[in-house]
């Protein structure tokens, strides 16, 4: 709900304060007072584009700002959350700055913002009906329709199959796609998997071969080295020291005891050493492969390993990815039927809960036509036809929300041929069938509040009393500003302002006043009467104002 608007240096509006509460306000003046300037501040707050023409001559800028009492189950708490912006309380602040050389800024609670920003904030807080975008843009009727029906339990289930669906389609289609590769290459995969088998590579392979053809060219060498350290270390130095263990063992003093245990270990470590170099020896004598074979498997290695891509040691493992690609190859067909049947289940299940949710649309439709007809005749469109058109949609267009399109269509002269909404009508009478749709649609709508500009252009009497009556049964649900020059429209207001146009030193300057309730008496039997007020017109002002309560 807005609750303040401070307007600085903004066409003739020098500095002007106004509060706002809930119910219906209503402003009045004489033509050319600055209504619209009012209209043109709150619009910038709401998005509109800034104007630099709007500064008020001899000031380098304007300043508006305008405070919004937000709830915060309202998706403005997200937005502003996701966007870096504290809104540690329900008042939000939101400014614009228009600078004269173009370097205009705009402000949420005092951060920084763009005016995308802002334009998305404001589709929670207010519309005004000189725009009022989302009822003459047909892409939006179909949610308009939603929330007017209340179903919002059916369309999030709607939406959730058909992402389920989507998603089933995807995974069908990405297992084609592997499936058609795995299918161009089973010839190759076929032969990979068999000549790799065929050579059977083995872990660490490489390595092992290398160690071989090195031992092989210096086997001589090798040998001779094992014997010598084998025969070494249990031949002549092993007896020495035997002989000098068992010698020096015959006595018991300390030293001596010390120096047979040192030798114990001496000559266990060179049992150890000779019983290793026996073993070795025996293995390496153990070895019969040739040179010539060794070389040639070494090769073969390599050479598979250059074909498939791949490091030597890594030929095991490409082999195994190989099979395991011919399996997909050999499942394949088991795996897309069985996806296939996946896509059909999801595609069954949207289209139950889709016609479920269209068939409430149209029920909700017929109501809210029914609604609409009876508030237009009153507000003097009783000519006009107005009707929900739902049409199905191709399946190859179905969306999360459902298989419809929603479309506002409205005859406006009785020529039996319905158009679109932004096709037909204009001025006071959108205005006024805006006023008939809002009403019927207000308990469900999710912007607070409305802003009428003279509803009421062209109408008097009867019919100025029907749209004053709608305006205030609207205000019971949301918060609603009108400009007006009806009195029968100013009196049906609970909080009035009274625009006016004064002439200072430094210029023509315009001045919103609260007006007190004999205030009101006397604008409204200006509004009746002229500028000569008589007191046959303060009397039916009072009429009026009585009549509002």
């Amino acid at each position: 709900m807005l609750v303040r608007l401070d307007i600085e240096n903004v066409a003739i509006i020098k500095k002007s304060a106004l509060t706002f509460d809930s119910g219906l306000t209503v402003f009045t003046g004489q033509t050319g007072a600055g209504k619209s300037i009012l209209l043109d501040s709150l619009s910038l707050c709401l998005g509109a584009r800034a104007d630099t023409d709007l500064i008020r001559h001899g000031q380098d800028k304007a300043i508006v700002s305008a405070v919004f009492n937000i709830d915060q189950r309202t998706p403005i708490y997200n937005l502003l959350s996701e966007h870096g912006i504290p809104a540690e309380t329900s008042e939000l602040v939101v400014r614009r700055i228009l600078v004269r050389d173009g370097n205009s800024r705009c402000f949420l609670n005092d951060y920084p913002v763009s005016l995308g920003l802002i334009k998305l904030v404001s589709n929670h807080l207010m519309e005004i009906h000189q725009q009022f975008d989302r009822m003459l843009d047909a892409s939006a009727h179909r949610s308009v329709l939603d929330e007017y029906a209340g179903h919002s339990e059916v369309l999030s289930t709607t939406k959730e199959i058909f992402n389920q669906w989507k998603q089933a389609e995807s995974e069908l289609e990405d297992h084609r796609l592997r499936m058609e590769q795995a299918l161009r290459d089973k010839e190759y995969l076929e032969h990979k998997v068999k000549e790799l088998s065929d050579f059977a590579p083995q872990l660490n392979e490489e390595q092992t071969l290398v160690e071989q053809r090195t031992f092989i060219k210096q086997k001589e060498a090798i040998l001779k080295a094992y014997h010598t350290v084998a025969d070494a270390f249990d031949g002549d130095i092993k007896s020495a020291g035997l002989h000098a263990y068992k010698t020096l063992s015959k006595f018991d003093d300390a030293t001596s005891i010390s120096l047979c245990e040192a030798m114990d270990r001496v000559l266990s470590d060179m049992t150890e050493i000779s019983a290793r170099a026996n073993d070795h020896l025996n293995s390496l004598m153990d070895k019969s492969l040739s040179l010539s074979t060794i070389e040639d498997r070494l090769f073969e290695l390599r050479q598979l390993a250059r074909k498939y891509k791949c490091m030597p040691d890594e030929l095991s493992n490409s082999l195994e990815e190989a099979i395991n690609l011919l399996n997909v190859v050999h499942d394949a067909s088991a795996g897309v039927k069985k996806l296939e049947q996946s896509v059909e289940n999801f595609k069954h299940a949207f289209a139950k809960v889709a016609a479920e949710l269209s068939e409430r649309r149209k029920d909700k439709a017929a109501e809210l036509d029914r609604l609409i007809a009876i508030e237009l005749p009153p507000l003097k469109l009783g000519s006009v036809k107005f009707a929900t058109n739902i049409t199905p949609l191709n399946e190859s267009h179905w969306q999360s929300a459902g298989i419809d399109v929603v479309e506002f269509l409205v005859d406006m002269n009785q020529q039996g041929i319905m158009l679109p909404l932004n096709k037909v009508a204009s001025g006071g009478e959108m205005a006024r069938l805006m006023l008939a749709l809002k009403v019927c649609l207000a308990r469900s709508g999710s912007t607070p509040g409305l802003v009428f500009d003279e509803v009421d252009s062209g109408v008097g009497g009867d019919v100025a009393n029907a749209v004053g009556q709608r305006l205030r049964q609207l205000s019971k649900h949301l918060q609603v500003l009108v400009i007006t020059h009806s009195p029968q429209v100013a009196s049906a207001g609970d909080i009035h302002w009274v625009i006016e146009k004064t002439m200072e030193p430094d210029g023509v300057e315009t001045r919103p006043m609260l007006l007190t309730l004999n205030q009101r008496i006397d604008e409204i039997a200006r509004m009746m009467a002229g500028d000569h007020i008589t007191p046959e017109a303060k009397a039916a002002a009072a009429v009026l104002l009585n009549q509002r309560t």
